[in-house]
């Protein structure tokens, strides 16, 4: 992955019916490590000890430029499924 580009994650809570789309620069392993850390904002409610989440990515090297676009097609075309999508970003 070059510096001009991200990747989309995807973070599905089952308990709560959530799905975080995240645009960051790091791996998957880092960011359940950050998640652990410091939850993002948007899903600072998350309980990642008892709840059911799973990570998996989307999509690697997106251009930073096109992440945002990208990650809010990629959400309306999974909205279907009854769970409420977030979609943020993680500064590297």
């Amino acid at each position: 992955m070059t510096k001009d580009t991200v990747s989309i994650f995807e973070c599905w809570n089952e308990n709560l019916k959530e799905v975080f789309i995240l645009i960051a620069k790091s791996s998957l392993t880092e960011l359940k490590e950050i998640f652990h850390q410091t939850p993002p904002q948007p899903i600072s409610h998350w309980d990642l000890v008892k709840h059911s989440i799973s990570f998996e990515i989307v999509e690697k090297s997106v251009s930073s430029r096109d992440a945002a676009v990208f990650a809010k097609a990629y959400s309306q075309s999974r909205s279907n499924r009854g769970y409420r999508f977030l979609i943020g970003a993680l500064e590297s």
